[in-house]
């Protein structure tokens, strides 16, 4: 059947399709969305610091979330030191000067950076959103937890980065800390289906071995088991993950519990009402 969902008409079924991902529910037809002006240009800032700074950084960056803008979004990655890129995200001509002006003029010594490992420039949004390189022929998996804000402790980050140990500098892992912040925390816990809204960082391991290597599946394999491991004595200061990254796990519970959190009853009671006969399903869908 045929039916329309808005926070009038079944207000549930609009509810979890927002953020409980696709093909569990339905197939969407149609979507009325409403659209906002954009502004082509943002500030962003490149920083580079030491790697053994990384955990006084991200504990410091997560103690001044209530005071940085609301605009500011960070992604960094760590090997042998901790890069990344800091942007300001706004509406206007007007936005784009304050966020260079903050960036230039507070942000370092907020989070006790040397000014001359920062720079801060102006780009063009359009053309950061397009990647030069992909995925397609490489062996790939991921591990990933958010870090809530209680648990974003100088401590638990130097303990992740000591777990990591050697496997820091491989060639074929990529370390990510996602600093998200902002509208994600301004909304009520049931504000939709996405159940995680007391998070500070999204912390990714991500192994990549191009597929063209002779002993590719060897050392895919070879360092996946070792990063199964450090991932499994991390889970204590993580939780939760977003639904676009693959979570191999061996127990239906696992998962679940990773997605949905505490909206998994909900999210379950809704799948019964509009597909008792489970149609819309596949490997890690909502069970009925």
């Amino acid at each position: 059947s045929l039916v329309t969902a808005s926070h009038h008409e079944h207000p549930e079924l609009f509810w979890a399709l927002r953020g409980a991902g696709s093909n569990n529910f339905g197939v969407v037809t149609q979507i009325e969305m409403q659209a906002y002006p954009t502004f082509g240009d943002i500030a962003m800032g490149e920083v580079a610091v030491p790697v053994e700074d990384a955990p006084r950084f991200f504990a410091a960056l997560g103690t001044f979330e209530a005071s940085i803008p609301r605009e500011i979004f960070g992604f960094f990655t760590c090997s042998d030191l901790l890069s990344g890129a800091v942007t300001y995200v706004g509406v206007d001509e007007y936005d784009v000067i304050r966020g260079i002006n903050y960036l230039e003029d507070e942000f370092p010594s907020l989070l006790q950076i040397d000014p001359g490992n920062m720079s801060v420039s102006r780009i063009s949004w359009v053309e950061d959103a397009y990647a030069e390189d992909n995925m397609y022929g490489n062996l790939a998996d991921s591990w990933t937890g958010f870090i809530t804000k209680e648990m974003a402790t100088e401590e638990t980050f130097q303990t992740i980065f000591d777990e990591l140990g050697d496997l820091l500098y491989s060639p074929y892992l990529v370390v990510e800390f996602c600093f998200i912040g902002g509208a994600i925390n301004d909304k009520e816990p049931d504000f939709n289906a996405f159940a995680f809204r007391d998070t500070q960082y999204l912390f990714s391991l991500l192994e990549v071995v191009p597929g063209d290597l002779d002993d590719a599946q060897e050392i895919y394999e070879a360092l996946g088991a070792k990063l199964e491991v450090v991932f499994d004595r991390l889970k204590p200061l993580l939780y939760g993950t977003l639904l676009n990254f693959p979570v191999d796990t061996s127990s239906a519970e696992e998962y679940l519990s990773a997605y949905h959190g505490e909206h998994l009853e909900s999210l379950q009671a809704i799948k019964r009402k509009y597909d008792p006969e489970n149609r819309f399903r596949y490997k890690q869908s909502i069970p009925i």
